[in-house]
């Protein structure tokens, strides 16, 4: 589970056992989880290994500053990659957690796909190339708040039960897990990035009602040791201090917990709850003082904001006071800078000690203090001249302290005029030349849309759908059909993402009308006809809602008067699910059902046949480079108007079709389609986004296109996103872009977008590597349609 606001506590396993004792042994007795070369700090050579205390690299201690990263989520690929992680590291962190994903790796069975933004070690090799630390977490299961906790939509069709040690399973799983292992195999620690790797995601034990889960994990940990990750420690992550694969059946060589300090909300991501926190820092108006012993000088002089002071008493400086500004500090040889926050997070401190490794930030490493630049990704020292890389937001004054052997400051290459000063710093002038762009209006753009429900119209011709004719499932005894012959799970038919549409076929005209049970997971939405007539949408609700939330809802329907003939008659249903359901309990929760849970027609007769479609080819899509969570199965998907290079030349255009002086006049679906030129300067980094204002008494849903990537699934009612970022490479900065956006109104009185707007969320100078190519090479309309 990766959360928002989620801290990873690693613990070597045996300091739950000298917790219990004041005087733990200096190496005590130690042995490795079966299989494991172990990694105990003096009965291990490896590069990595841990005490009770922490972790070393290569002999020296490592405290793990770490962030979290999934290179699948940003698809931009290695150099987008490499902009996250050296602005990970220049904010002063030294390790990195990545959990890749099984679903998006294995969209069908035994058809393994690690190209493209999938690979693993593209990205491993910029980790190496940065100089930030890896914690992998390839699962198989990851929870990370993603459809089905990352497990392929395939895998909720299994009889066997998911996460134990069953057959069936394993062999689900063997493949991925074995090109993952094999993937970081060749970039462990000190060849590469890596110092952990984690096994499975928050696992509970074997138990009398829950068998085969810790057979389940020795069977993963195998997996990853006869795949080559013998160099780096096996973790693995307990939701709490459960000591959960500590010892016993499954033990990995490193104990971590995980800690939610803010909860799982993140409505508001802004809103963080009061910790108790060691920090060096203060807020302006609070009260410090600090003391530092065994001072050789009998002097101190300070500089600055004269809030914060020092003096020398019995050979220790003490410093006191509210800090405001920057103070400076000097006593003989120890200089002290002393920030309030707002001061302190516009300084940089990058290492320039050649002689550590590039992953070594350990406060004895030689480093730089840098003061000014919006971001400074990395420095050297060449001779006399240290050289700065980094971004600008505005024209600022440069300050340096450095060695005194430096002479001379460039930046992204060029001098800089860098004047000594009283402090003993450097001090210069950096100047901000973008400026903000102008950026194309939506509303003046030319427009082309086209209904994209054309199954409800009569005549629609759904030969080519697939018929729904299973009777039985293998879903747990919880996720069985509650009504009707036929099982009606889009996933039971090779559909596992976005919109699915489904059609039952009835004959005559004694019906009145139809109870549906229908289940999309929370806040799902879903809207029916019968015939060409408008019945009933609904959704679900949040599941931080006071009743808990509603993923499955049970409607009646009536059938309008004059809505039937004497024919064959069509129910159509649309249903927009948000996912599969993770399985963090280990339950096939992710087995849930998404589709029609039961049927019933009222006043007679039964439906004879059921069809239902979603995603253009199902799970053998295909578009190999944008991968299978991108398309679902609206109309203009599954023909893909989506997609770069697609042609408009049968929709309407002109006045009529701009998205935001028109909308829908009833319940339906419209596709809006234009195009629009970026020419963002060279050297910038300008993220762009969608900004959409909401209507919350509006039920309309929309999924947004760019250059055929889905990046936006906005819905008016819920929220709370409105702002979708369009990143670079997937969106081209200086060139042609291709945007579809749907509007889907649940309610019979339609729907029309408040507004749109195409924004700018930063403007930055920046050194940042482009894209290759400018945008990622993926495959046009004439390539997949």
């Amino acid at each position: 589970m990766d959360r928002l606001r989620s801290l990873i506590f690693l613990l070597p396993l045996l300091s739950l056992a000298a917790a219990q004792s004041s005087t733990a042994p200096a190496v005590p007795a130690y042995t490795p989880p079966p299989g494991s070369p172990g990694f105990y700090h003096g009965n291990s050579t490896a590069a990595v290994t841990f005490d009770q205390h922490s972790i070393f690299l290569d002999n020296k201690r490592l405290f793990v500053f770490s962030g979290e990263f999934h290179p699948w989520r940003l698809p931009s690929g290695p150099e987008a990659w490499r902009d996250v992680l050296e602005k990970m590291k220049a904010a002063g962190f030294n390790s990195v957690s990545v959990y890749h994903h099984w679903g998006v790796t294995e969209p069908k069975q035994g058809s393994l796909n690690f190209d493209n933004y999938r690979s693993q070690s593209d990205f491993y090799q910029v980790a190496k190339e940065v100089g930030i630390l890896v914690m992998a977490r390839p699962g198989p299961y990851i929870n990370a708040e993603t459809s089905a906790g990352g497990f392929p939509g395939w895998t909720t069709n299994l009889a066997s039960k998911a996460r134990t040690n069953a057959t069936e399973w394993t062999n689900a799983w063997t493949p991925y897990l074995s090109g993952s292992a094999k993937a970081a195999a060749p970039f462990q620690y000190p060849a590469g990035p890596i110092i952990a790797v984690q096994a499975e995601n928050e696992f509970s034990v074997s138990s009398p009602s829950n068998p085969g889960r810790s057979e389940a994990m020795v069977l993963v940990e195998n997996n990853l040791r006869n795949n080559g990750i013998t160099k780096v420690p096996i973790t693995h992550n307990d939701p709490g201090t459960n000591g959960r694969y500590a010892q016993g059946l499954g033990m990995v060589d490193l104990y971590m917990w995980d800690g939610y300090p803010n909860g799982f909300l993140c409505a508001n991501p802004g809103q963080w709850s009061e910790t108790d926190t060691i920090v060096l820092y203060a807020l302006p108006g609070q009260q410090i003082e600090a003391v530092l012993p065994n001072i050789a000088s009998t002097s101190v002089t300070s500089h600055g904001s004269p809030s914060v002071t020092a003096k020398i008493s019995n050979k220790s400086l003490i410093i006191t006071g509210s800090p405001s500004g920057t103070t400076f500090i000097k006593a003989g040889s120890t200089s002290i800078i002393v920030a309030d926050k707002f001061t302190a997070r516009t300084f940089w401190n990058p290492k320039v000690d050649k002689k550590a490794t590039p992953y070594d930030v350990a406060p004895d490493v030689a480093s730089v203090l840098v003061s000014g630049p919006y971001l400074v990704r990395n420095a050297s020292i060449s001779g006399s001249v240290l050289a700065l890389r980094g971004d600008l937001n505005q024209t600022t004054t440069l300050e340096v302290l450095a060695p005194a052997s430096v002479k001379t400051v460039t930046w992204n290459g060029a001098h800089v005029v860098a004047l000594p000063t009283a402090q003993g710093t450097l001090k210069g002038a950096l100047t901000f030349t973008l400026k903000n762009p102008v950026l194309p209006s939506l509303k003046t753009l030319t427009w082309s849309c086209t209904d994209s429900l054309p199954e409800v119209q009569p005549g629609f011709d759904d030969s080519a759908w697939v018929v729904m004719n299973k009777t039985t499932t293998n879903r747990p005894p919880q996720y069985q059909p509650t009504g009707g012959k036929f099982v009606l799970y889009a996933d039971e038919y090779g559909f596992h993402q976005g919109n699915t549409l489904y059609r039952g076929h009835f004959q005559g005209s004694s019906a009145t009308g139809v109870n549906l049970a229908v289940e999309g997971g929370f806040n799902f939405g879903y809207s029916a006809w019968i015939n060409s007539h408008f019945l009933f949408s609904n959704n679900g609700t949040n599941q931080y809602s006071a009743n808990g939330g509603t993923n499955l809802i049970n409607d009646t329907l009536t059938f309008p008067a004059g809505s039937l003939t004497s024919g064959d008659n069509v129910l159509t249903l649309i249903l927009d699910p948000t996912g599969l359901e993770e399985d963090g309990d280990g339950q096939d929760e992710h087995k849930t059902p998404r589709g029609i849970r039961g049927y019933k027609l009222l006043g007679g007769g039964d439906f004879d046949t059921w069809k239902v479609i979603g995603n253009f080819g199902g799970e053998s899509g295909p578009d190999k480079v944008r991968g299978n969570l991108n398309e679902g199965g609206l109309f203009v998907e599954r023909e893909g108007a989506h997609l770069p290079g697609f042609s408009t030349k049968s929709w309407a255009s002109g006045a009529s079709c701009n998205p935001l002086t028109t909308g829908l006049s009833a319940a339906g679906i419209k596709a809006f389609r234009s195009s629009f030129n970026l020419n963002l300067p060279v050297g910038s980094d300008i993220p762009l986004a969608l900004n959409f204002t909401r209507i919350p008494t509006s039920r309309h849903r929309s999924v947004i296109f760019i250059n055929g990537w889905q990046f936006g699934r906005f819905s008016s009612a819920d929220g709370p996103q409105t702002l979708f970022p369009l990143p670079d490479g997937i969106l081209n900065s200086r060139g042609n872009n291709e945007l579809l956006i749907t509007l889907w109104s649940l309610d019979a009185q339609g729907a029309k977008f408040a507004d749109v707007e195409l924004v700018s969320t930063a403007v930055v100078q920046s050194s940042k590597t482009p894209i290759s190519g400018g945008v990622v090479t993926s495959p046009t309309f004439q390539q997949l349609r």
